[in-house]
This record gives structure tokens, sequence and C-alpha cells, in this order.
């Protein structure tokens, strides 16, 4: 799901019940100062909310890609990322993920080329 600000997206995957989808992150961003962000996600089955996570995408367990600058207080960050959570899909077929993304502090500058969350089975 293509995301460069704060907001909202959704997509419609293939879900296998009980197999776990992984939340990762496509992340290119640039600041001065402390960024603070994290996405809010939903999986949906048949119009149902069946299950929620948080996912913080400056800490992940895995990171492919990845460049790291900081010079004083400007930071340059790039990775594909494997973050800390999962969602748990309880029927095979079609299922609707939702996603808000949200600075919970925003830094001096914030130049943001991707932040886009991609699920992978």
């Amino acid at each position: 799901m293509p995301m460069r600000a704060e907001g909202q997206a959704e997509t419609t995957v293939q879900a296998t019940a009980g197999k776990k989808l992984a939340l990762w992150t496509a992340l290119d961003v640039k600041f001065k100062g402390v960024l603070v962000a994290r996405y809010d996600v939903e999986l949906v089955e048949g119009g149902v909310v069946v299950d929620k996570a948080q996912c913080d995408p400056l800490n992940v367990s895995t990171k492919i890609g990845s460049k790291e600058v900081t010079i004083n207080d400007d930071r340059s960050l790039s990775w594909s990322g494997k973050m800390r959570c999962e969602l748990a899909p309880t029927k095979n077929g079609p299922v609707t993920v939702r996603a808000k993304l949200v600075f919970l502090q925003r830094p001096a500058t914030l130049t943001v080329n991707d932040m886009s969350l991609v699920i992978k089975e």
C-alpha cells in the first residue's frame, strides 16, 4: 500500500487461514529531530474486523537494502523492513487490510519519499 504522508489506505490480498500475514515497510525518509510513526492496521473478513496490529516502521526485525546516515540531528533512513507485528486471517480467500499511518512525534523537518506498507504471507 503506497503511503507518503499521514492518512489511510486499504488493499485486498489473498489469505490462508492460520497463516499469518507479515507486515513490512518500504521506508525512505529524511528528517531533523525525532520521528515517531505508527501504522494502525486492521484485517477485515466479510466486513468484520478479525485482527488488529500497531506497527512501528522504525523498529524492524529484518532490514533489506538498509541505508542509514546521521549527521548531527539530520537523519536519512532507507530500507525494506519486516516490522514486529503481523495479522492472523481466520478464513481462506480475499481479505481487506486497512492501514492508517500516523506521526506521533513530527520532527522539525520531514521529507517522506516512501513509507509504504507491504503485506507478505
